[in-house]
């Protein structure tokens, strides 16, 4: 397999691998629990594993076992930086990456602490604060642009008042795929997290929702994203 020429490059892959994980059939999914060389992409705030972002792929192409992992690390060491794991920036850093496989549905491989690591484009800053309150959305690091965390509490409180499924098309995933299925959802904000341009206090049973990862790939395609009213009528629509 032919690695991957420019940074550029690896950000197109990260983006297209973070679609291609919304469907559970693809192997980017199932394999998501193995991977633990883990790069984050500032500017369009997501996260790929080296393996998948260090080849030049075609569109359709699936992740296989082929080539060598060492490869693209040593090809995207031209870009990257490891993230020191005693610090502060790697505490942080671990919480968002937790946070993203939570609403993904997986778990991130337990040798991400031990032959795996975190890395970050060279020069990136990244604030120190580790603070966090109780349903605070948008805890403000400064990198290449804002990031913004997710938490985990406010998507407890949401999902414990609104149920599993969705609210756009009623997929339950635990009845349909039983035990492998339960609890299993993500959670979309109403309000758009990276338009507030600071921390603000939210209510999550009002402004979170929980929604299937096709719904809420749906009304992600717009910008700003498809009001979920509006996606139920076009679902209504399709029905007949």
């Amino acid at each position: 397999m032919e690695l991957i020429e420019t940074f550029e490059q690896a950000e197109k892959n990260c983006a297209r691998f973070n679609e291609l994980i919304q469907d559970m059939e693809r192997p980017e999914f199932r394999t998501f629990g193995k991977f633990s060389r883990w790069y984050y992409f500032p500017k369009i705030r997501q996260f790929a594993p080296n393996k998948y972002i260090g080849f030049i792929r075609g569109a359709d192409d699936k992740y296989s076992k082929k080539g060598h992992g060492a490869d693209t690390k040593m090809r995207l060491d031209d870009w990257f930086d490891e993230v020191p794991q005693d610090s502060k920036r790697y505490k942080k850093l671990a919480k968002m990456l937790n946070q993203y496989a939570s609403d993904v549905g997986k778990g991130i491989s337990k040798k991400l602490a031990s032959g795996g690591g975190i890395y970050i484009p060279r020069g990136t800053v990244v604030d120190s604060s580790d603070s966090e309150q109780e349903y605070s959305e948008g805890a403000q690091s400064q990198a290449l642009i804002t990031t913004y965390e997710r938490n985990k509490k406010a998507r407890k409180v949401c999902l414990n008042y609104h149920g599993y499924a969705c609210k756009a098309c009623d997929m339950d995933f635990e009845e349909v795929y039983g035990r492998l299925g339960r609890e299993f959802i993500h959670v979309h904000h109403l309000r758009e997290v990276s338009s507030a341009g600071k921390e603000y206090k939210l209510n999550p049973k009002k402004d979170l929702i929980p929604l299937c990862p096709n719904c809420h790939a749906m009304v992600h395609r717009k910008s700003p994203p498809m009001p979920v009213e509006k996606l139920k009528r076009v679902l209504r629509r399709m029905q007949f």
